[in-house]
């Protein structure tokens, strides 16, 4: 009986010698692939807080407006697809916009309630990201916007200001995806029709946008960091159909 417990746990301490030793060597070629192994820990203090080497929602850029500030109150629920060079996401955006003394003045609450991304190795290594893949569950950063209507004007231009606070509530931080950093920034939008025809249904309108962001981090150095943005864009009517086109960029 003794005898046979002996087998047993030789074979058993041979069974998970084995798999340890197959884990290590797993580990040895990613050593000898990467050049330097690195604890994922390690790998987030090499994090570059830049749009390139983050995930599309991480440096949020808010749809181009025409300038003016809606009468109306806003629910909107919308799927999105992101794909560049080695990285593929999917989102679900929220938002809710509340219109304020007749549209003069406006608050927003919007947000990515769920994410999901395929990233390649090449890709994974450049923004030095612990997984390729979401591990958990992704959920995107809280945005609150205000805004301000200066100038509303048929014969001029209409121009809106908006002052802007996304919190620090998204994560997966370790794979590049969100900055875990409370950020802030100015917006000033402006619009103006070329031309407005059949009681305005027929326009056409050129819009543009610039933007200050302030990226407050403390752990890389880079309180606050600052950035510019801009926008610009053409719409139209046509009746019933409406159209836009937007170049945007930091």
């Amino acid at each position: 009986m003794n005898r046979w417990i002996t087998v047993s746990v030789i074979t058993w301490m041979m069974i998970i010698t084995t798999h340890f030793a197959a884990m290590a060597q797993s580990e040895l070629s990613g050593i000898e692939e990467d050049g330097v192994w690195m604890d994922w820990r390690e790998r987030m203090k090499l994090l570059n807080y830049t749009p390139r080497y983050f995930g599309p929602n991480a440096f949020p850029l808010s749809e181009l407006t025409d300038g003016r500030i809606g009468k109306r109150w806003e629910l909107e629920l919308r799927g999105e697809y992101h794909e560049a060079a080695g990285d593929r996401t999917a989102d679900l955006f929220a938002r809710l916009f509340i219109p304020i003394a007749d549209g003069r003045a406006g608050v927003e609450m919007s947000g990515v309630v769920g994410e999901t991304y395929q990233m390649s190795r090449t890709t994974q290594l450049r923004r030095h990201a612990a997984e390729c893949r979401p591990p958990e569950y992704c959920i995107g950063d809280f945005i609150l916007r205000s805004f301000y209507q200066v100038v509303r004007s048929d014969r001029w231009l209409d121009l809106m200001l908006s002052a802007n606070l996304k919190t620090a509530s998204g994560n997966r931080l370790a794979d590049a995806r969100y900055t875990d950093a409370a950020s802030y920034w100015f917006d000033a939008t402006a619009g103006r029709d070329l031309f407005r025809l059949d009681g305005g249904r027929i326009a056409l309108r050129p819009r543009g946008h610039a933007r200050l962001l302030l990226l407050d981090d403390e752990r890389c150095g880079l309180s606050p960091k600052r950035r510019a943005a801009f926008r610009r864009g053409l719409s139209g009517r046509l009746y019933n159909v409406s159209f836009a086109a937007d170049y945007s960029g930091f």
